[in-house]
């Protein structure tokens, strides 16, 4: 979802093992990196009663994927940097790579947009962490939808522990808990 996410808006697809393609004159790079070096490493983050990370290269390579325990803000407020701060330790130790080495990030939290102050907490929490990368945010909502569309017109419903439903048709969209 969140790697399908973050392509979809560029029309690329993304499937578990490999990135059907990846226009590097499209991502949000750090300013230090020169498209000549073609070092891209994505972190992507879907977050919300489960949080599933990942790291990937710029040839879809799969460097660390992990699954943590939820990272509802609703409901772990004083908890959510802290758990952020492990998650993202955790993944860079599995792949051996450093938070400098990595060039983008596409976080979708639950609650993101809904809750106030979230579209400023999250990034300053986020920013403390991975100082010198380009964040993007989304709601998980907005994830699950692309995930499950590859990023096309549609509506994405997910009825578990929480309820959701997320659509999006041209320039409308309309989301629900």
């Amino acid at each position: 979802g969140i790697l399908s996410e973050y392509l979809g808006m560029a029309g690329c697809s993304a499937r578990s093992d490999s990135l059907r393609c990846w226009p590097v004159s499209w991502l949000l790079l750090r300013k230090d990196v020169e498209e000549e070096e073609f070092l891209v490493i994505f972190l992507g983050c879907d977050g919300g009663s489960t949080k599933q990370m990942l790291l990937v290269d710029h040839t879809g390579q799969v460097l660390a994927h992990r699954i943590f325990p939820g990272c509802n803000f609703a409901f772990w407020v004083r908890r959510f940097r802290d758990l952020m701060v492990r998650s993202v330790q955790t993944l860079l130790a599995d792949s051996g790579i450093t938070s400098q080495q990595i060039t983008s990030a596409m976080l979708s939290l639950t609650v993101y947009g809904e809750v106030p102050g979230t579209e400023e907490f999250f990034p300053q929490v986020m920013q403390s962490i991975l100082p010198d990368c380009p964040l993007q945010f989304s709601n998980d909502s907005v994830a699950g939808w692309c995930g499950s569309l590859a990023g096309r017109p549609g509506i994405n419903i997910v009825a578990g522990t929480g309820s959701v439903a997320y659509a999006k048709f041209g320039r409308k969209r309309l989301r629900d808990r």
